[in-house]
């Protein structure tokens, strides 16, 4: 194990439904910069194909040259091929009350994360996996310092590794601790420990940047930021908004952020409050993202190589379809999903944006048939 002393891929994310509904707030009028919501459609082809009746998926993700890969609700971890075939590889993730979260993949495998918690009121300990082009799985040992903890977040960076966010799951009430680490794991299953963003308990997201740094919020109640590369941190770095529940970095090397808000009067009843912002730079813009927040399954968004934000899913009773904000706030709309042998789709919360700019979530009939839906914007 080495660690650090403080120092001077795929961007997509899951947020859980637990986690969202735990910080969910009620929006006031004051609290948002005035979004351009625009009617504009997104010009773009549909293709659908039909997922196997024997699972579903919870999670999507994009590896390294295009390929595909996704969870279902029990962790069991799938392919899908090239022309949307989606299959199961055999290889079942190490998982809790939960299922695994795919963190990102490449040709060092797939990393996940996830809770090693199966009582109903335990929250068990940060469970991270390699899974090998060989589909066998390599669990990480944890330092004892690190052992009892929370997953806040991960992402791999640009050489494979995998970085989480970790909280001491127990506090200062029960255990005297208030312990919260960030931690590098090589392929080589080599652990890292790095200081956290900020004192505090609570970990955060974790974001792969265009520079080529990790970055991670934690602390609480103040959030703040933390850039990490292999050779050391810089931490303690403000946020221009308020806390978080969820970041994405866009090319350009600033941030989505956002957290749930409770969307009084709008056209969903629990939405997100997105803010755009840079690191330690000044206040940023804030907007209302309208669409409603799975309650069923995972909550992912994608940023496209344009910065745009994206999101799946409808307007109250409106049809299912993707959603884009740009850089300003407006949200473009794509055309509603196609139907599947005469039934609507209602998305399942999942998101990829894959390497060709294509827009993948998966829906499911009246009936629980299961299709993967591709739109590929012109």
């Amino acid at each position: 194990m080495r660690m650090h002393s403080l120092s001077s891929r795929s961007r997509a994310v899951v947020c859980g439904t637990a986690a969202v509904l735990a910080s969910v707030t009620a929006v006031t009028g004051t609290s948002l910069t005035a979004a351009a919501q625009t009617n504009n459609s997104i010009q773009g082809s549909f293709s659908l194909f039909a997922v196997p009746g024997t699972f579903h998926i919870q999670q999507l993700a994009v590896g390294s040259g295009g390929t595909m890969w996704f969870v279902t609700p029990q962790s069991q971890l799938g392919m899908i091929s090239a022309t949307g075939q989606a299959a199961l590889t055999g290889v079942v993730l190490p998982h809790g009350n939960v299922p695994a979260v795919i963190a990102g993949a490449g040709p060092e495998g797939v990393w996940s994360y996830g809770q090693s918690d199966t009582a109903t009121y335990s929250k068990g300990t940060c469970a991270l996996d390699l899974v090998t082009s060989d589909n066998v799985v390599h669990p990480v040992t944890l330092p004892a310092v690190a052992a009892q903890s929370f997953c806040g977040g991960a992402a791999v960076d640009g050489s494979g590794n995998l970085w989480v966010s970790l909280s001491n799951q127990c506090g200062s009430r029960t255990c005297g601790q208030r312990v919260s680490l960030v931690v590098e794991i090589t392929p080589a299953l080599t652990v890292t420990l790095f200081p956290p963003p900020a004192p505090g308990v609570r970990a955060g997201p974790v974001a792969f940047a265009s520079d080529g740094a990790i970055w991670a919020l934690g602390g609480y109640p103040q959030q703040q930021l933390g850039r990490y590369t292999t050779s050391g941190s810089s931490t303690g770095i403000q946020i221009p908004t308020g806390e978080l529940t969820g970041m994405l970095a866009r090319p350009d090397g600033t941030f989505w952020g956002w957290r749930p808000i409770l969307c009084i009067g709008q056209t969903s009843e629990f939405c997100l409050r997105v803010s755009r912002f840079s690191a330690g730079g000044p206040t940023g813009s804030t907007y209302l993202f309208p669409v409603g927040i799975s309650l069923n399954g995972p909550d992912q968004l994608g940023v496209s190589t344009d910065g745009s934000l994206w999101r799946a899913g409808a307007e109250r009773s409106e049809p299912d379809r993707f959603f884009r904000m740009t850089a300003n706030g407006a949200i473009d709309r794509s055309a509603a999903f196609p139907t599947a042998g005469g039934s609507g789709l209602r998305d399942d919360g999942t998101l990829a944006v894959s390497g060709s700019s294509a827009i993948w979530s998966s829906a499911q009939t009246s009936s629980g048939a299961e299709y993967l839906v591709r739109f590929q914007p012109l």
